[in-house]
């Protein structure tokens, strides 16, 4: 994910929309690390950083599936 640019911004999203949604502050960030990084789990295994970046958005929108 280091190689990834918005990677962080992707996270810092999530995590404000699972605040918004979750009363709970700390449920709400360990839900939004853990949605991350099922969805990063899934993108694997890519070619390259842009095949990974375009595979791990596709993971978050499948996600909600």
């Amino acid at each position: 994910m280091t190689q990834v640019t918005g990677a962080g911004c992707a996270l810092g999203a999530l995590t404000a929309a699972a605040l918004a949604a979750v009363d709970d502050r700390s449920t709400a960030v360990a839900v939004a690390h853990a949605v991350y990084a099922e969805a990063a789990r899934r993108a694997r295994p890519a070619r390259g950083t842009g095949s990974f970046a375009v595979a791990f958005l596709d993971e978050l929108s499948l996600l909600a599936d």
